[in-house]
């Protein structure tokens, strides 16, 4: 699966950004693989993870090695809560830097 992420310009800003994200599952490890490309800012992340109680939970680092932790929660046949999360002490403590709120549109973009 794909994603294109873009945002909208805010706080003067002028241009769009964007960013793409490639999900799949690893059959031979029997995990989701995640790989998300931000040209903005020169960053390409790796996360991989799987079911954890009833939320899907990736984990990863960023550049810097910071922790990364990116869930599924509250799945619902036409919605779901994503939330990236971020740990600078070895996954002691999270804390949570984007929360999007996940809603299916008919079909046609209605």
């Amino acid at each position: 699966m794909q994603d294109r992420w873009i945002g909208y310009p805010r706080n003067g800003e002028t241009e769009r950004t964007m960013g793409t994200t490639l999900r799949y599952f690893d059959d031979k490890t029997k995990l989701w693989r995640v790989v998300f490309v931000s040209p903005k800012y020169g960053s390409a992340v790796s996360l991989r993870g799987g079911v954890e109680g009833d939320r899907l939970v990736l984990r990863g680092t960023d550049a810097e090695g910071v922790a990364l932790r990116w869930s599924f929660n509250e799945i619902q046949p036409n919605s779901f809560i994503w939330r990236g999360e971020a740990s600078r002490d070895g996954g002691k403590t999270w804390r949570l830097e984007e929360e999007h709120h996940m809603k299916r549109r008919a079909a046609g973009g209605g």
